[in-house]
């Protein structure tokens, strides 16, 4: 990295913060309902020292976004816009990790550098959940810092490398339990594929890298164990997902949902067959895009944009398969997806769940963009 990559990285945080503050300026503040609400409550009885509870009762949710709630609350008081600054700032630093990840990994010039940066920082869904009081923007980015990390170690794989990797893939976890699989995911397809790529992986350092991983989690599970005298490493609730399922097996806004275990084994599997697809949901079709249009009816020609350029990076990525093996970047990356992708198989897609990988997936788009610009290169502009 030189001065003119960091002049980008600081156009990116200009950039974001300027958006971040359009965004909470002329945005509509949604509703704290749901998970959102639950979360709040949480940092509240934390603030107010009745502990991790919700009315009353101790909870076994991911602990990590009610205390980071909590302690914005306690240095700055009961201030969502605060809140919403501080994942601006995410935001920002999520397109920084890209930054850093094209060039060192992909050998990106600095300009697609930027413009991938570029294209995550105002990637729409992003945008919102900037301004919602939710997991994601703080989940995803320590996710893509420890896939920075993974690829790190995949390349000179040393024990601090395995001790950071392990530290970030376990804080992530706290944030959304829905990656408790993914390092030993990984770690199973780098013993398998790294004499290809020309590395022998020293068990000790793999070792060294899935038990930092387990000790971050281990308070969490001990307090979860001595409050509901069971086995549960981050939060409960996987056993009603994996039995959920949708009468007509959408999951577009008011579609009916059956009951945990009402639905019977064809519909399961036939709702599991169609998540193949429909993990590939752009969204935009929930109260929130409704909201928008209703203040903003030219929003509807947005989101018909953001569609189309959904599917054209899809179309991308897909071709990006062609290096799969032969690049140990680029695998390492599309393992990724593949794990979320056939995790929400089994339980249930929304477009807030394929959220975490749009940053891997606009990566290998802008990967694939960067091939076929070099092989369609006009002669005399190589020249």
């Amino acid at each position: 990295m030189n001065k003119k990559d960091w002049i980008l990285i600081i156009f990116i945080f200009i950039i974001t913060l300027t958006l971040g503050s359009l965004c909470l300026k002329f945005i509509p503040s949604f509703p704290i309902i749901s998970d959102a609400k639950v979360y709040d409550d949480i940092a509240l009885n934390l603030i107010e020292k009745r502990g991790f509870t919700l009315e009353g009762k101790p909870v076994a949710e991911a602990p990590g976004y009610p205390f980071f709630l909590a302690f914005v609350y306690f240095l700055f008081g009961y201030n969502y816009q605060i809140v919403r600054i501080i994942q601006f700032l995410l935001l920002a630093g999520m397109g920084v990790i890209a930054y850093f990840i094209t060039r060192k990994f992909l050998n990106f010039s600095r300009i697609l550098a930027f413009l991938t940066s570029l294209t995550i920082i105002i990637w729409p869904y992003f945008v919102l959940y900037s301004i919602l009081i939710l997991t994601e923007i703080l989940f995803i980015f320590f996710l893509l810092v420890s896939v920075y990390l993974f690829l790190e170690f995949s390349t000179t794989p040393s024990f601090k490398n395995a001790f950071l990797t392990g530290f970030f893939f376990g804080l992530a976890n706290l944030f959304r339990p829905v990656i408790l699989l993914l390092p030993f995911w990984m770690v199973f397809f780098l013993l398998i594929f790294g004499k290809k790529w020309g590395e022998n992986f020293s068990l000790s350092k793999i070792f060294l890298f899935l038990v930092i991983f387990l000790l971050i989690l281990t308070p969490w599970t001990i307090r979860n164990y001595f409050q509901f005298h069971k086995f549960i490493p981050i939060s409960s609730g996987l056993s009603s997902a994996i039995s959920k399922a949708y009468i007509h097996l959408d999951y577009t806004l008011g579609s009916p949902a059956l009951e945990p275990g009402k639905a019977n084994f064809k519909i399961l599997i036939m709702a599991r067959f169609k998540n193949i697809y429909l993990f590939w949901n752009p969204g935009a079709e929930g109260e929130r895009a409704q909201t928008l249009i209703k203040i903003y009816p030219w929003v509807k020609y947005l989101i018909l944009i953001y569609k189309i350029l959904f599917f054209t990076l899809i179309t991308l990525v897909f071709f990006s398969l062609r290096f799969f093996i032969k690049r140990r970047e680029i695998f390492l990356l599309w393992i990724t997806i593949l794990y979320f992708w056939i995790f929400h198989i089994i339980l249930f897609p929304y477009p807030r769940y394929t959220l975490p990988i749009i940053p891997l997936v606009i990566l290998l788009a802008f990967y694939t963009i960067n091939y076929l610009s070099s092989q369609y290169k006009p002669k005399y502009i190589s020249r």
